[in-house]
């Protein structure tokens, strides 16, 4: 694809770029009119236990009613707000990646009359006088994707949740020119908070380390592609159900807000190259200007009184919605048999790579789950055990029985963190969250082929302290490639999610994995 120079959509009436609040970007031009991963919605997400911050349910609305377009990137709750969409015109599109599973068309067909258009992986859809181009995650085990936008504005890299590969980096700098790269900075997942094996000062440590990581990869993919201006966004979610309010005041947890980005950043790079923007406000070359006004925002001046409000307005809306959820108080373990085995039966590879067996803790049984046998059954108690099973899962039975009636999945309740989780050994299983996350025989083959092929051969000579390895390219957990990687402590450390691999062995250090390494001096 030639690569294409600024501008060259022509030069039309410049209309605008408007921020809408944690991944959601409308863009009007005197053609067309786009919102992107749109969240509006004031009962949350993932049980209602994130909420957007700050606060984007009562910015102006005016421009729903003359929608042309709906881009969504993936089906997260956060990203996918189904009850906005049932309120966008019938005639506008819905745009999405054409994925390997059909679960995000599926779940817009079921609940929407709106057209639907699937557009393959870096191919152009022309949208008037906007040129839209996806760039899909190749990496099994997320579901996302970046949305490239070639405006009149300038072009618009919208990166959100997507975790980009070194093959993803290539693309975009040889056929794009970024004004503005929209990119996550915050955290987004469940871990560590859902781990009761570790205490709170644990918790605090590893939450530091993966802010660090997740900020420092964000600034590599910045350098990489050089846009004007970088805004932080897709983040982060707040919490106003009073189990989980606490999390938002912990100094060092896993979801930073853009203030604390803003400070990292500009420790290393110009600060009239980043721009923090406000729900509602309009992005252009002069939105650094203001950044001093936003940064002023009690969301991040007074974050403890602008929460405890905001928690204020939401608090009826999530407890109404949790009364609605129905108990269960039987045994689950028909259910359990039925909902499990015949995954188990779909796939022999992820079956004997988890190898081991997991217990499902309710408030009623301890339901286990034995992938070397193919069985379920219960154990009057988590004591009885020889062997500990390797992951336990403690959880409310109506959640269970949602996860077997499939009206919830498993990684909305872990996003929700309504769970607890322990591992012995406390070692990340990778095949069996994979196995959870999607439970589906199509994508288990899909993600089967990927793992044969992150076991290429491809390597490159690595050269410190003096020694020098012939070490495996790419990063088995989601193809980061490791030469352009650091080396601490003996370590080789991906550039994409940190995961660090022994220079003696290959061993991955904090999670069940390895890699080929070599001493060849």
């Amino acid at each position: 694809m030639e690569k294409r120079s600024k501008g060259i959509l022509g030069n039309r009436v410049v209309n605008k770029i408007k921020f809408l609040g944690h991944a959601s970007i409308y863009i009007e031009t005197s053609k067309v009119s786009i919102v992107t991963d749109p969240w509006f919605s004031k009962t949350g997400a993932f049980l209602h236990s994130w909420f957007q911050y700050p606060d984007n349910t009562e910015i102006d609305f005016s421009w729903v009613q003359a929608l042309d377009y709906v881009c969504i990137s993936h089906e997260h709750q956060d990203h996918c707000d189904i009850e906005f969409l049932k309120t966008i015109p019938e005639s506008a599109r819905i745009v999405i990646p054409q994925y390997h599973d059909n679960y995000l068309y599926n779940l817009l067909k079921a609940n929407l009359p709106n057209k639907v258009i699937q557009v393959k992986n870096r191919e152009k859809l022309v949208m008037e006088d906007v040129v839209y181009t996806p760039i899909k995650q190749s990496v099994p085990g997320w579901n996302d994707c970046a949305l490239l936008f070639d405006t009149p504005m300038g072009t618009i890299g919208d990166i959100n949740d997507m975790k980009l590969t070194e093959e993803d980096l290539i693309f975009i700098d040889e056929n794009f020119d970024i004004d503005y790269l929209f990119i996550q900075y915050s955290g987004a997942s469940w871990y560590p908070s859902v781990y009761s094996n570790y205490d709170d000062n644990e918790k605090t440590k590893l939450a530091k380390k993966k802010t660090y990581n997740k900020f420092r990869n964000v600034l590599n993919i910045y350098e990489r592609l050089n846009p004007k201006y970088i805004v932080p966004c897709a983040g982060p979610p707040c919490f106003l159900d009073e189990k989980w309010f606490y999390l938002n005041s912990i100094k060092d947890n896993s979801f930073p807000d853009q203030s604390i980005f803003y400070n990292f950043f500009i420790k290393n790079y110009d600060e009239f190259r980043i721009i923090i923007p406000i729900p509602g406000d309009i992005i252009d070359s002069n939105s650094h200007t203001v950044n001093y006004i936003n940064l002023a925002h009690p969301a991040f001046t007074d974050k403890k009184a602008y929460l405890e409000q905001y928690k204020g307005k939401r608090k009826d809306i999530i407890n109404s919605k949790l009364e609605k959820l129905q108990n269960f108080d039987s045994s689950l373990l028909t259910k359990c048999h039925d909902y499990f085995i015949p995954l188990m039966e779909s796939s022999q590879f992820l079956t004997k790579k988890i190898n081991d067996r997991i217990v499902l803790r309710t408030e009623y049984e301890n339901i286990i789950v034995d992938f070397e046998h193919k069985l379920t059954y219960c154990m009057a108690s988590p004591t009885s055990y020889a062997i500990p099973p390797f992951y336990t899962l403690k959880l409310e039975s109506k959640y269970l029985n949602m996860i077997f009636d499939r009206t919830l999945t498993w990684e909305e309740l872990l996003l929700s963190l309504r769970i607890e989780m322990s591992r012995t050994p406390d070692k990340y299983n990778e095949f069996l969250i994979v196995f959870l996350k999607f439970a589906n025989s199509d994508y288990y083959k899909y993600y089967e082929k990927h793992y044969h092929k992150t076991q290429r051969t491809d390597t490159f000579e690595l050269e410190t302290n003096g020694k020098k390895y012939k070490v495996q390219k790419y990063c088995p957990h989601a193809l980061g490639d490791l030469s352009k990687g650091s080396v601490v402590d003996g370590n080789i450390i991906c550039p994409v999610h940190s995961w660090a691999f022994s220079l003696k062995n290959g061993n991955c250090i904090n999670h069940n994995s390895k890699i080929f390494i070599e001493n060849i001096q």
